[in-house]
Parts: structure tokens; C-alpha cells; sequence
């Protein structure tokens, strides 16, 4: 039961860590957008 708890605390971070890469994934990918209209 123990560990059962240890990896529902771990997979928890594990989400928390790929929802924060992807938000800062979908920024940058924002931002080059908006700095290859400018460009053009």
C-alpha cells in the first residue's frame, strides 16, 4: 500500500513536470511564430 502511494506521488510530479514543459513548449513555439511574422 505503501508503494502504491510512493508512485501515485511520483506520477503526479511526473504530470505536473510534462504539463509545465509543454506550457513552456507551446510558449516558445509562440513566440517563434510571432518572431517569423515579424520577419517576413
Amino acid at each position: 500500500m505503501q508503494r502504491h502511494g510512493l508512485d501515485h506521488a511520483l506520477l503526479k510530479e511526473n504530470t505536473v513536470f510534462v504539463l509545465a514543459l509543454f506550457a513552456s513548449h507551446q510558449q516558445i513555439r509562440r513566440c517563434i511564430s510571432h518572431n517569423d511574422k515579424k520577419y517576413v
